[in-house]
């Protein structure tokens, strides 16, 4: 497989003014053109309590054809699994 056909699951921001969005998506790992594979949710910093949405269902599919998470997506989804296993 080439490098230009390897693809990866990562965390994409979109930006205004002073309002971040994230996408988590699934991309080529050289590609920064916008383009991307499919969007599987998305991470909103803004609000109080910061929301993380993941079609878990894609993210199964895609994991289990063999393609692996970005590192700062890891983190995050770390985080909030932390933080939600501490507030039960």
């Amino acid at each position: 497989m080439n490098i230009k056909n390897k693809k990866i699951i990562k965390i994409w921001k979109k930006t205004k003014k002073y309002y971040h969005l994230y996408e988590i998506i699934v991309s080529y790992k050289k590609n920064n053109n916008g383009y991307f594979i499919e969007k599987l949710g998305y991470f909103n910093p803004n609000l109080k309590k910061q929301i993380l949405f993941i079609n878990l269902y894609r993210l199964s599919y895609w994991l289990n054809k063999g393609i692996k998470l970005n590192k700062s997506l890891k983190k995050l989804i770390i985080k909030f699994i932390n933080l939600y296993i501490i507030k039960i």
